[in-house]
């Protein structure tokens, strides 16, 4: 892939600290294999790298192996923060805003997805007046994801809704420095209540191809 210079390069926030119970809480379920063939997070990592975007990745000091597999690939764009375990991710990603750039981009590490230049996407449209983009697609099980929705003067997000309706999942978050608190605080709030927080910020959306996450 060539490396993309015309677009906004964001600080690529990588959460990592979480447990991994729902793969029976491995030291690091990113660097599990799995169905993929290479640890989970090498996807983020190589996209990055491929357009020498800046990672910050947040994970604990006891995920030995993640610690490992990162000194192993020596990435010279690749910042680690160590964190404590906090109640939710959005929490997590929160303890990164000191490092936040004017725009960031939320990649999950175990999230599959196409197409792959869905990334130079986003960031082409953060050269415009917009404060948030979002990637993802339709999903019949909104409950194990988190959602998104169109309203009249912005948009709407809700993670894990709990009604059966199908929704619209998001896969990447892209956001402007000055909306990151509300945006994450809302999220950490939605994760305990499950309700649609509304926004009125500026925002595009893009349509993934497909999008799976193997340790659901």
């Amino acid at each position: 892939m060539n490396k993309q210079t015309s677009f906004v390069k964001p600080l690529v926030i990588i959460p990592a600290a979480g447990f991994g119970r729902r793969v029976g809480a491995p030291n690091s379920k990113e660097v599990l294999q799995l169905d993929y063939g290479q640890p989970l997070i090498e996807r983020a990592f190589s996209e990055c790298e491929s357009r020498d975007w800046p990672m910050h990745l947040l994970t604990r000091p006891e995920k030995t192996d993640l610690l490992a597999y990162c000194h192993q690939r020596k990435l010279s764009h690749l910042a680690i923060q160590s964190v404590q375990p906090t109640r939710e991710w959005p929490e997590t990603v929160l303890l990164s805003e000191p490092f936040w750039l004017e725009w960031n981009l939320l990649f999950l590490p175990d999230l599959l997805f196409q197409p792959s230049n869905i990334l130079d996407q986003i960031m082409a449209a953060a050269t415009g007046s917009v404060d948030f983009i979002a990637a993802g697609q339709a999903t019949d099980r909104p409950q194990i994801w988190g959602c998104l929705r169109s309203e009249a003067s912005g948009f709407a997000i809700c993670e894990k809704p709990q009604g059966l309706e199908s929704s619209w999942a998001w896969g990447f978050l892209a956001f402007r420095k000055k909306i990151g608190r509300q945006l994450f605080e809302s999220l950490l709030e939605s994760g305990s209540d499950h309700k649609w927080k509304s926004f009125s910020f500026s925002s595009q959306i893009f349509e993934l191809t497909s999008m799976s996450d193997p340790t659901r």
